[in-house]
């Protein structure tokens, strides 16, 4: 992802995390492509980070590119043993950024839909470019970037408060 749906994906988390910091919640962002090892994540903690820590991080997050090639499985699996494994992230919801098309496994759609259920939680999907695909496979609900842009206030606070 590069150019503008780059601009658009991390406008998105963005807003998200300042929705998360009025709130007192925690918030997770996961940049990923193709390689498992190209994945990065950027925690903000509540109450727990500084301002100046949370913009450095924010800074760090905006610059940062992974490059191309998508695969769904390692970041939703690492958004998984997030919520899993921080108590600061329970009924935490996911929200999947991609311009990308993938395909997940039968074993991962089946580990999802088991820990939606267990742990409350549910997955947006956010496609912002034409080419995603894939999303509706494990998504609770998808919105197409050009129906946020098209349909204007109402879809992007629909979008933003069902998390």
């Amino acid at each position: 992802m590069k150019g503008e749906r780059e601009a658009w994906a991390k406008g998105i988390a963005l807003g998200l995390y300042h929705i998360a910091k009025r709130q007192k919640r925690c918030f997770s962002a996961i940049l990923f492509s193709y390689s498992e090892e190209d994945m990065q994540r950027f925690d903000i903690l509540g109450d727990d980070v500084n301002d100046e820590e949370q913009l450095k991080n924010l800074k760090v997050f905006t610059e940062s590119f992974i490059g191309g090639n998508t695969d769904f499985e390692p970041p939703l699996k690492e958004s998984v043993k997030i919520i899993e494994k921080d108590d600061e992230y329970e009924k935490a919801d996911i929200v999947f950024i991609t311009d990308g098309q993938a395909k997940i496994s039968d074993s991962l759609k089946d580990k999802l839909e088991e820990l939606k259920n267990k742990m409350e939680f549910k997955i947006v999907g956010v496609g912002v470019g034409y080419s995603a695909g894939g999303l509706d496979e494990f998504a609770d609900v998808v919105y197409p970037l050009k129906d946020i842009i098209r349909d204007g206030t109402e879809t992007a606070e629909d979008t933003f408060q069902l998390i």
